[in-house]
């Protein structure tokens, strides 16, 4: 897999590690253990992060006092980490009720492609019919939407 911005790995173990825009540069930037040594997981879960990142950022613009930087710092850093935890608590609970299925790749792939499709033409309605694969089974199809 290719490197990911805000991916970072430190021994075996995968990091999400991003710096909070507009806070002082003597703050380092935000490092959360993402808590696996899997790098398929490390990609997946790294795009829920940004999300959720993105979205405490948004949350910020409507706060009408100012706060203090490390207040927002130390904010930031928990949340990520009950984001990671619900990942995990995720994950575990597909294995234990047999969620998880053989097509995994199939599974990523095409999150990978809906991603992609969702840079390249923007949020829409509905997946684009131009961008179905003749060789997809309906699984496929249908995760990918």
């Amino acid at each position: 897999m290719g490197h990911q911005k805000h991916l970072f790995k430190k021994g075996e173990n995968f990091y999400f590690r991003r710096r909070i825009p507009g806070l002082s540069t003597t703050f380092a930037p935000v490092l959360v253990s993402m808590g696996t040594k899997s790098e398929n997981f490390a990609h997946t879960w790294l795009l829920k992060l940004t999300m959720e990142f993105e979205d405490m950022l948004d949350t910020f613009l409507y706060v009408p006092d100012e706060l203090p930087e490390n207040l927002i710092a130390s904010y930031t850093r928990v949340r990520l980490k009950h984001a990671i935890m619900d990942l995990r608590r995720q994950h575990r609970m597909e294995r234990m009720t047999g969620r998880v299925s053989s097509t995994l790749p199939n599974n990523v792939n095409a999150q990978r492609l809906a991603l992609e499709t969702l840079l390249q033409d923007g949020i829409q309605k509905t997946f684009p019919h131009d961008r179905i694969c003749p060789n997809w089974t309906e699984d496929e199809l249908e995760a990918v939407m």
